[in-house]
């Protein structure tokens, strides 16, 4: 069944959010949802937050994700930049020119990759590579990422899922880097099993 889930934009940062304590029934749903979710169509809103120059690069696209391990980032906002993972390989398009990388001789791709595919199935939710908490605000649920690996503690600081409070689906991302640039990415008009083409994940 499709489910249509239309969300306005918010701004994440912005919350006040307080620690959950008691965290079993809303990670349970929140997994559950996960379990449930084979695809993901979804307009975003990314926010890069660069501290040593007080710049923020804001971009807009279209998100697709498929089960088990396909997703697509389409940015037309403020260049057309496409990026295709198919677990096992990248494939990137600027303007015209495409270029396919092996997922695995790209370690910083490959760890994205896997980041952002627990991210959307649940499974990072129950990974042994992070420190997991939970917090949630009068809108929606967060859980704060603190990785244990030493080769991604390097790199990411945290990392912040953002749940919506009434389907348990990810509304938003936030990945804080070492040195505290940060990106934010917000989901909105988010479509849950619809029909998606085979094609959307080949260029």
């Amino acid at each position: 069944m499709m489910s249509v889930l239309m969300m306005s934009a918010f701004a994440l940062q912005t919350q006040s959010y307080t620690k959950i304590a008691n965290i079993e029934e809303i990670k349970s749903k929140i997994v559950k949802k996960a379990s449930e979710t084979e695809n993901i169509h979804s307009d975003f809103d990314q926010e890069k937050h660069m501290m040593m120059f007080n710049e923020v690069i804001k971009s807009k696209g279209v998100f697709y994700f498929s089960k088990p391990n396909k997703l697509r980032w389409e940015y037309y906002s403020p260049i057309r930049y496409i990026i295709v993972l198919d677990g096992k390989q990248v494939q990137i398009q600027d303007q015209s020119k495409v270029k396919t990388f092996d997922l695995n001789s790209n370690p910083i791709f490959k760890e994205v990759n896997k980041l952002m595919i627990s991210s959307f199935n649940g499974d990072i939710l129950n990974s042994k590579d992070f420190k997991v908490e939970y917090y949630q605000s009068s809108y929606d649920y967060m859980a704060k990422l603190r990785p244990l690996n030493s080769a991604m503690a390097n790199m990411i600081e945290t990392i912040e899922i953002y749940f919506n409070k009434t389907d348990f689906g990810v509304t938003g991302l936030k990945i804080v880097e070492v040195g505290n640039d940060y990106t934010l990415i917000k989901f909105q008009n988010r479509i849950i099993n619809g029909k998606l083409s085979t094609h959307i994940f080949t260029l």
